[in-house]
């Protein structure tokens, strides 16, 4: 499931549209400058590239871990109705601890977490690559 809402938005890519329909729902999106460094294995370096970017902001690809759900295995996501707005990040997963201490300057953390956010280049590249990481 997660594979096929993966593909659906970066078809959006092709099709220059921010508003797209996943399995779950239809989610209306961004689009801007985004800066991404990454460590370039062949120079050695970091590399930090700008890239005009389509943006989904907050999609959930679990139900909440919470109440009955917490430490079980992840339930699928609930579908919605309407247009879901991925506009904004959702806020980080609850943590605590000493060591931890740059928790103390996140104002608002959610056991409601289980989200991805997904970045697709607007201009089309011989080079596609498709990357995940957490």
């Amino acid at each position: 499931m997660l594979g096929r809402l993966l593909l659906l938005l970066s078809q959006a890519e092709t099709a220059n549209l921010t508003l797209v329909g996943t399995p779950y729902g239809l989610v209306n999106g961004g689009s801007g400058n985004f800066s991404s460094t990454v460590w370039n294995v062949t120079s050695n370096r970091t590399v930090t590239t700008t890239q005009e970017r389509y943006y989904w902001l907050r999609l959930p690809y679990a139900a909440p871990p919470t109440k009955d759900r917490r430490w079980r295995k992840p339930a699928r996501a609930a579908n919605w109705s309407g247009v879901r707005g991925a506009l904004a990040y959702g806020p980080p997963c609850k943590q605590m601890g000493p060591a931890w201490p740059s928790l103390k300057k996140v104002k608002q953390s959610s056991e409601d977490c289980l989200t991805l956010n997904i970045f697709v280049p607007k201009a089309p590249s011989r080079q596609v690559r498709a990357t995940a990481w957490w």
